[in-house]
């Protein structure tokens, strides 16, 4: 699970409620963790860490967020809509579920690493072709069938 993680922490939105959610490490823009879209030479204000501390009242804090992002990333924060509520939790939804709910299915969609198919096998493995006649292909077609060749001399 460990090894799972970072391939899919990111499909994990941040709805904002008491904005507690981490500004830098956590997805609560919709653009990824901040840390991870942030050009290379940018430099972090590490003692700015929860979301909380980017409003000003119930508006968002124009100045500091222009101070500490990129031109972009600013433009875009100061569009998401956040009305603060202190006696309710951050909560994460599950972006590839149209429900915003954790499904293993939908993880496993994300980390599984699916090739196309081959046309060969699409051929041979046909529904309603029995799976004798399929097999018998499959072997023909690996050249694994035992057969004498009679015209050889």
């Amino acid at each position: 699970m460990l090894n799972a993680r970072e391939h899919v922490e990111h499909e994990i939105l941040w709805e904002m409620k008491s904005g507690t959610t981490i500004i830098w490490h956590e997805n609560w823009t919709g653009l990824e963790a901040i840390y991870h879209v942030l050009p290379p030479d940018f430099s972090i204000e590490e003692n700015l860490q929860e979301v909380v501390k980017l409003k000003q009242g119930r508006e968002w804090n124009g100045t500091l967020i222009n101070q500490n992002f990129p031109e972009d990333i600013a433009e875009h924060i100061k569009k998401i809509h956040y009305d603060s509520r202190e006696e309710q939790w951050d909560k994460p939804c599950w972006m590839p579920t149209s429900s915003g709910k954790f499904t293993i299915n939908s993880s496993w969609q994300i980390l599984r690493h699916r090739v196309n198919p081959n046309q060969e096998f699409r051929r041979i493995w046909t529904k309603g072709l029995p799976f004798k006649i399929s097999f018998f292909l499959w072997r023909q077609w690996r050249h694994k069938l035992s057969t004498v060749d009679l015209w050889r001399k």
